[in-house]
């Protein structure tokens, strides 16, 4: 995996919290680069293999296709629109890495395009817990049930590879599944590769000590917001990602009609979609926790339009600094907002049913108690209260793995 986006943030997230609790954790990563720099933070080397000249001429005459392009070439002639489609097989040998041979536990992440099943798995022995950031683990290509169904074309691909991943990790005994939501630990536990194995539902943590509320006005001041508006603030991702729903929220904010005066912000990618509405403010992306805890205090609401997701970060990040949320009936949010109390949720999946739910707020005079959702999300989200979780089931397992040896 590399050490950027949401699951990496997850993952280094956790990484952290087990360091702050002295436990002797290190992080391994296909590629480096990203935000968030802590100790024991590696990337993957892979090994060379020096050829002699023989050797090297019969690769200059007959090229052998590495994994990655044999990869590319199974997905000639499919055409679909997806945000992500992977394959059990790579060009790393992981398994070989000295920090994976010394580890006691292993802690999978998202490892697409980087762990190669046909030969990690049956090489490792030792105990290994595996948090699900998607479904791509118990699914062939795809990462999410949306992808799928809305790629028929791929039905063949994404059975064959859902069968070699299933074959491999059915042999595995000693894996150990850890999910951020309930919702996708249901999803899990209906597949043959997973239906057997020990389950955990362990929430993402964060730094409760960054993301924490603001004054608003101060909060407002900062980025030259009104203080006399309602402030809607959203994050865009890739207005063509079909999961997170985005072009719903666009769809929905044209309906938004309301005598109380609003501004709505948006952070993350400028599109031509935003300059078409009215009353956007585009902040562009903002990568700095703390800022991010400061436009989270300054918003009235934080509006998640995903379709199908799994425990976004975000929602933690604006639940830790008091902002109640709107989002739709589903994956982990309809776990985590209570509808009324620390947030809103709109049954219905759509643009419309999104608006009318904007409408109301904006209309209405309900008015959250932000101290309490801080409360509450401390309680349930602070690093220090999943990474003991975390440490507790490592320790109960390499105990395990000790007794039967």
């Amino acid at each position: 995996m590399s050490d950027q986006g949401g699951a990496a943030t997850a993952a280094l997230r956790l990484h952290k919290g087990l360091l702050d609790l002295g436990m002797p954790s290190s992080f391994l990563s296909l590629q480096r680069g990203g935000i968030h720099q802590y100790p024991n933070q590696y990337q993957f080397q892979k090994k060379t293999t020096r050829l002699n000249l023989g050797q090297r001429i019969r690769r200059k005459i007959a090229p052998v296709p590495t994994q990655a392009q044999q990869n590319a070439k199974l997905l000639e002639g499919l055409q679909g629109q997806y945000e992500t489609f992977s394959f059990p097989r790579t060009d790393f040998k992981v398994e070989d890495d000295p920090r994976v041979q010394e580890a006691d536990i292993i802690n999978l992440h998202w490892i697409s395009y980087f762990i190669n099943y046909p030969t990690f798995f049956p090489k490792i022995k030792k105990p290994v817990v595996w948090t699900f950031h998607d479904m791509n683990p118990f699914m062939g290509g795809f990462h999410y049930r949306g992808d799928f169904e809305r790629n028929p074309a791929f039905s063949k691909l994404e059975d064959q590879l859902k069968q070699e991943k299933q074959s491999i990790l059915e042999e595995h005994k000693n894996i150990t599944v850890v999910t951020p939501s309930q919702w996708i630990g249901e999803a899990a536990r209906q597949s043959p590769a997973f239906r057997s194995k020990p389950w955990h539902h362990i929430p993402y943590g964060l730094d409760t000590s960054i993301f924490k509320p603001q004054d608003q006005a101060y909060s407002r001041t900062v980025f030259n917001l009104p203080l006399d508006h309602k402030i809607i603030l959203f994050v865009t991702e890739r207005i063509s990602n079909f999961r997170k729903g985005f072009d719903l929220l666009i769809e929905s904010l044209k309906s938004v009609n309301s005598s109380q005066p609003y501004t709505i912000v948006a952070i993350g990618e400028r599109t031509e979609e935003l300059k078409t509405l009215p009353q956007v403010v585009s902040l562009g992306k903002i990568h700095d926790e703390y800022l991010l805890s400061v436009l989270y205090s300054a918003a009235d609401i934080f509006v998640l339009p995903s379709r199908e997701d799994n425990f976004p970060n975000v929602m933690l990040e604006a639940l830790a600094c008091g902002t109640p949320i709107m989002a739709f009936n589903t994956g982990g949010m309809r776990e985590t907002i209570q509808h009324g109390s620390n947030g809103i949720l709109v049954d219905a999946i759509s643009a419309r049913e999104l608006g009318a739910a904007l409408n109301a707020y904006l209309q209405n005079s309900h008015r959250f108690d932000r101290d309490l959702i801080r409360q509450a999300a401390v309680d349930q989200f602070a690093l220090s209260v999943q990474a003991s979780r975390y440490a507790t089931l490592y320790q109960s397992l390499v105990s395990s793995s000790t007794q039967s040896r």
